[in-house]
C-alpha cells in the first residue's frame, strides 16, 4: 500500500500532538501537516497535498463540518475523518452532509484510528464502532432520500448566480477559485433537482432560501 499523507486539525495541542505520535509510528503512514484551525488547514493543504484529513468537531473560528465542506469544493480528493468526542444524529447529519468520510472518538484507541486512516484513504466511508455503524446506517440512508439543505455557500453562489453574475465573476466576489464555484453549483443543482443554474436560482428564490 501506498504512503498515506495526513493533515490533523485540532486545536488542543495536547491532542494534536497525540495523534500525529500515534499515526507517525506507522510505516505506511506519513503525517505531513498539523495545523490549530480551520483557517490555518486550508493554508497549509495545498502544499503538503494530503490524503486524509482529521479534524476536530469543534474548532474555533470556521467548524469542523464547515472545513469538511471547504475541503470537498476545494480539495475534492482530500478524504476528511471527523474527531469528535461524542457522536450523536445532528455531528453524524451535519458531518456526513459536509462530505465526511469516516468518523473517530478523540479517546479513540491507537489501532482503531489508524484503521480508520487506512480505509478512508482507500475510499471506504466508515465509523469507528458497531452502535456508531448503526446510527451511520440511518443517517445515509436519510441522506439518499430526504431533501437536504443548501450550504452557506451553495446559496452564496446561487444569489450571485441570481444577479447574473458568470463563474469568474463569483469566484473573484467570493474569494474561490471557478472550480470550487462549480462544485458549489453542481451539488446546489443535485440538492434541487435541477438542470440549470438558473433554475436552479429561480427555485431556490422561489423558496425564500435568497
Amino acid at each position: 500500500m501506498a504512503t498515506v499523507r495526513v493533515v490533523i486539525c485540532e486545536d488542543q495541542e495536547i491532542v494534536r500532538d497525540g495523534l500525529a505520535a500515534v499515526l507517525d509510528r506507522e510505516p505506511d503512514i506519513d503525517v505531513v501537516g498539523k495545523a490549530a484551525s480551520a483557517e490555518e488547514t486550508l493554508r497549509l493543504i495545498p502544499g503538503v497535498e494530503p490524503d486524509v484529513a482529521v479534524v476536530d468537531y469543534r474548532l474555533p473560528g470556521m467548524s469542523g463540518v464547515q472545513l469538511c465542506e471547504e475541503l470537498g469544493a476545494r480539495h475534492p480528493h482530500v478524504s476528511v475523518i471527523i474527531l469528535t468526542s461524542y457522536l450523536d444524529d445532528e455531528v453524524m447529519l451535519g458531518a456526513m452532509r459536509a462530505g465526511a468520510k469516516g468518523f473517530a472518538y478523540k479517546d479513540v484507541g491507537a489501532v482503531e484510528l489508524k484503521r480508520t486512516v487506512r480505509e478512508v484513504a482507500q475510499g471506504k466511508t466508515l465509523l469507528g464502532s458497531n452502535a456508531a455503524g448503526r446510527v451511520f446506517g440511518w443517517a445515509k440512508h436519510v441522506r439518499m432520500h430526504a431533501d437536504e439543505p443548501l450550504s452557506r455557500r451553495e446559496v452564496e453562489v446561487l444569489r450571485q448566480v441570481a444577479a447574473g453574475a458568470k463563474n469568474r465573476e463569483i469566484a473573484q466576489r467570493l474569494g474561490l477559485t471557478e472550480n470550487t464555484v462549480r462544485t458549489y453549483l453542481k451539488r446546489a443543482l443535485e440538492k434541487l433537482g435541477c438542470h440549470s443554474r438558473s433554475e436552479a436560482a429561480a427555485l431556490a428564490a422561489k423558496k425564500g432560501l435568497l
